[in-house]
């Protein structure tokens, strides 16, 4: 899933950690599986790359700096949707699905304990009203380590088909 509309924005969007998301907030986000280096687990490892942004022109498309598209639960239900249907929608059958908190990702930490800070946005299409985005409150495309913490606070709600 692309980030964001499919109209031409004039500008760069500024990044606002929406408040109205509450900390509890579930957020799905697809995974490839083309991302799985390990098959050898009948349950892969969350890949790093499940969380890895949209290159930065890709991005700039859509009017956002570089960010990691997500799907907000309680706006997938409020519209009459499902994960299943979204995935069938907008990926492939093989796609697998992680889930998180919005707080869990604002509280993400690396692995030696440092924040590594991450806003997330509401970033709604017309085609996807439940659409969202996580991005690095650095300022710039998200480090391996932000991958990394991200991955750290995410389970597989369903995992990808080989």
């Amino acid at each position: 899933m692309a980030c964001g509309d499919r109209l031409m924005p004039a500008s760069i969007r500024e990044f606002i950690d929406e408040p109205s998301l509450q900390s509890g907030e579930v957020l799905y986000r697809a995974v490839d599986p083309v991302y799985i280096d390990d098959w050898s687990s009948p349950i892969p490892d969350i890949p790093t790359r499940a969380w890895q942004d949209q290159k930065q022109d890709v991005a700039a498309k859509w009017g956002l700096g570089p960010c990691a598209s997500v799907a907000v639960a309680s706006l997938l239900i409020k519209h009459g949707s499902t994960v299943e249907a979204w995935l069938e929608k907008f990926f492939q059958s093989s796609y697998g699905v992680v889930k998180t908190t919005v707080g869990e990702v604002r509280a993400a930490t690396s692995a030696l304990g440092s924040p590594t800070p991450q806003g997330v946005m509401l970033h709604p299409t017309v085609d996807q009203p439940w659409h969202a985005v996580v991005w690095s409150k650095k300022g710039s495309k998200r480090s391996k380590g932000e991958m990394k913490a991200l991955v750290t606070v995410s389970t597989w709600h369903r995992h990808p088909a080989r």
